[in-house]
């Protein structure tokens, strides 16, 4: 039987367990914002800045074109709704600071300048960027899974996978797949893992039959240190949610609480900045699965723009002989990119919703 991979996008989160699409990211965070509001939460301070953030931005830009259209009509892009663009922006920021050379004597000194956008310091972009990734865990950290469509997409898709490729933070397949004792968390990720707390004895030995390649991070992660070689997996957080209670030993008291870290997390924006190896071994271990597998499932996902890595990942593959199947109710719009992408014509398009694809 021919092994195959699966490629996993939002769309996959959003029809499993009702996760915001990229473009509905801002709209989520304004009800988490209230949410935080109400309770007089932690990150209240954190989502008020993130908009904050935008409102400045948007109006630097506004001025800035105004000042060149020398009075005409111009309309910018809506910057609430943007999430990509805002992510790039701050990368790009953070990636290229200008940096000044000042001679005095025989004195020489680099000064680290301001970012790209003068007017906004690093400094409050890596804060910025820090609290989107505050609000996308508060946004995945609940999601509630549908038992009865994954196990159909096991059945169809899934069981003869040898892989997950998925760009999602959350942890909707990973639950689903350690229910049915397909998947652990020791091995399961595709590198080496190391936990804070004792584990189940009952586990020991436990090999998982399908990895799960998380090419931006996971809301479980927590990587400290770029010189080793493992991931710290995060089995519970600091507000109690736990993530895989049976996987702990079972002395490991009740109210055990974790530690919350989104440092690690690629977001979705032109740049990615592979500064841990941990990843960049993700990455290499994503592209030796494509290459060993005869087929290849995309399941809500759109190859958008801002994934450039992944671009020039799927770009190495050599997809001439491989089975190549999108999955999206416009797989259809999306196969020329694909076709592009890939060098390849002859793609399966399911041009339909993934519970109606799962349910015929």
């Amino acid at each position: 039987m021919n092994q195959s991979c699966v490629i996993l996008g939002a769309g996959f989160s959003k029809a499993l367990a009702k996760l915001p699409l990229t473009n509905e990211l801002f709209d989520r965070f304004k009800i988490i914002l209230e949410e935080q509001r109400k309770n007089n939460g932690h990150f209240f301070k954190r989502g008020v800045e993130i908009f904050d953030f935008q409102n400045r931005l948007k109006e630097k830009i506004n001025t800035y074109y105004n000042k060149i259209s020398q009075g005409g009509n111009i309309t910018t892009k809506d910057f609430l709704n943007d999430f990509e663009g805002i992510c790039t922006f701050i990368d790009f920021n953070l990636a290229f600071e200008l940096h000044v050379l000042t001679q005095k004597g025989h004195e020489v000194s680099d000064l680290t300048g301001l970012p790209l956008f003068a007017e906004l310091p690093s400094t409050t972009l890596s804060l910025v960027r820090g609290y989107i990734a505050d609000y996308l865990y508060l946004t995945f950290v609940t999601a509630q899974l549908d038992e009865k469509l994954l196990e159909k997409l096991y059945d169809k898709v899934l069981f003869n996978s040898s892989a997950v490729i998925t760009f999602n933070y959350d942890l909707i397949l990973e639950k689903f797949l350690f229910l049915i004792k397909k998947w652990y968390p020791s091995d399961g990720y595709g590198i080496k893992t190391k936990f804070s707390q004792e584990l189940n004895p009952k586990y020991n030995g436990a090999k998982s039959e399908i990895e799960i390649l998380k090419l931006h991070g996971s809301i479980n992660w927590n990587i400290q240190d770029d010189s080793c070689d493992y991931i710290d997996i995060e089995l519970t957080d600091i507000w109690g949610n736990h993530f895989f209670p049976e996987y702990l030993h079972p002395d490991v008291p009740k109210n055990y609480y974790g530690i919350y870290s989104s440092s690690t997390w690629f977001l979705p924006s032109w740049i990615k900045q592979f500064q841990y190896p941990q990843v960049v071994d993700i990455w290499h271990k994503a592209s030796d699965k494509l290459n060993n597998s005869e087929e290849v499932y995309f399941i809500g996902y759109s190859l958008p723009k801002p994934d450039s890595a992944v671009y020039a990942l799927l770009s190495t593959i050599d997809f001439s002989n491989k089975k190549v199947t999108i999955v999206d109710p416009s797989a259809d719009l999306l196969k020329p990119n694909f076709a592009k992408i890939l060098r390849k014509n002859d793609i399966l398009t399911v041009s339909k919703n993934l519970e109606v694809y799962l349910n015929k």
